[in-house]
């Protein structure tokens, strides 16, 4: 997940995950993170041909808001509860993901919550609305929404870690729509980063109660064009969950800093609270489609990369899971992150 326009807004990958010490793979620590490989999937039912691999470990389950609570407080967790069935058949783990930005339902608007309308730059939808992220009357629907999914999926096995979640540009990601029209509208709604970091704080001790036996992370982004939020949330979140709380990101290229200027800021702080918890990543690119997002030597110099920030969470686009030719290289770095 890039904060790209070009490719920022797309969710979709595989997971590559590690843990210290070297467990059985998705085993429940006490929060610590899995090990493993997971392919990014949903908000679809999972195909069996994308997943069942020897060197995938799991998946990651990423259904919308809508989805999940189509009405106030009645809530659907069949697509949920199928993917799990599907991943104790194939004796694989999940990570479970709701995104909360578009996927936000009609009545949470009706309701009271305040929109920003945006013009989405990839998919199908062209336009878009998701609550502000501090207005008061959305974050009382999502954190019920979170005390709900973790009364009904903390304990579970299966799931083995859970993604932080809130009102952002694809639900996922951290940033915030940030075209010049965006930014004006912004201003004029009066937002401020301490309002966001207000709100990024609240979210984040919803998700330590509601899901205390998981780990958890968070994505960080620069947020209309400022690192503040995404520094100060990291240093809450690290302080907050401790080794239980990992940086999460989709900018990882294998490129420094010099070569990565918009994401020069993230950098610093997967160096710095990756070690203090663990920190996760999706690559900048599919490999298959886009080698050259890459620095040289692609997926292999990426993931190198964030293990030398202790990551402890890897995705990879499905395009490449699903490449034959990528497989000896995604087998070779299943087990470089398992050493």
């Amino acid at each position: 997940m890039k904060s790209r326009i070009t490719t920022g807004w797309l969710v979709c990958s595989v997971i590559v995950c590690i843990s210290t010490p070297i467990q059985a793979v998705g085993q429940d620590r006490n929060g610590e993170p899995p090990v493993g490989l997971f392919v990014c999937r949903g908000p679809n039912p999972t195909p069996e041909r994308e997943v069942n691999f020897p060197f995938i470990d799991g998946w990651l389950v990423r259904p919308g808001w809508d989805r999940v609570e189509p009405k106030e407080g009645e809530f659907d967790w069949r697509y949920i509860d199928s993917e799990i069935e599907l991943a104790k058949r194939l004796n694989k783990k999940l990570t479970l993901c709701v995104l909360g930005g578009p996927q936000t339902p009609a009545w949470v608007f009706s309701s009271g919550a305040k929109g920003f309308k945006y013009s989405m730059p990839l998919g199908r939808v062209k336009e878009a609305k998701i609550p502000l992220l501090w207005d008061e009357v959305y974050l009382k629907k999502w954190t019920a929404l979170v005390r709900a999914l973790g009364k009904k999926y903390d304990t579970n096995p299966t799931i083995v870690l859970v993604h932080i979640t809130g009102a952002t540009g694809n639900g996922l990601e951290m940033q915030l729509p940030f075209t010049p029209q965006d930014r004006e509208e912004w201003q004029r709604l009066g937002y401020t980063d301490g309002k966001a970091i207000a709100a990024w704080k609240q979210i984040i001790d919803t998700f330590a109660k509601a899901f205390p036996s998981k780990p958890l992370d968070i994505d960080i982004h620069p947020v209309l064009g400022s690192d503040q939020v995404a520094g100060d949330v990291a240093a809450y979140g690290s302080e907050k969950l401790g080794k239980r709380f990992g940086i999460f990101s989709g900018w990882l290229s294998g490129k420094s800093a010099d070569r990565d200027r918009h994401h020069a800021g993230m950098l610093a702080l997967a160096a710095k609270y990756g070690p203090k918890g663990f920190a996760a990543f999706q690559m900048i690119a599919s490999e298959t489609r886009s080698p050259g997002q890459f620095a040289e030597g692609g997926l292999k110099a990426a993931i190198e990369q964030g293990l030398s920030w202790n990551a402890r969470y890897f995705e990879i686009w499905e395009t490449d899971a699903m490449n034959p030719e990528l497989h000896p290289t995604l087998q070779a770095m299943a087990t470089r992150i398992k050493q």
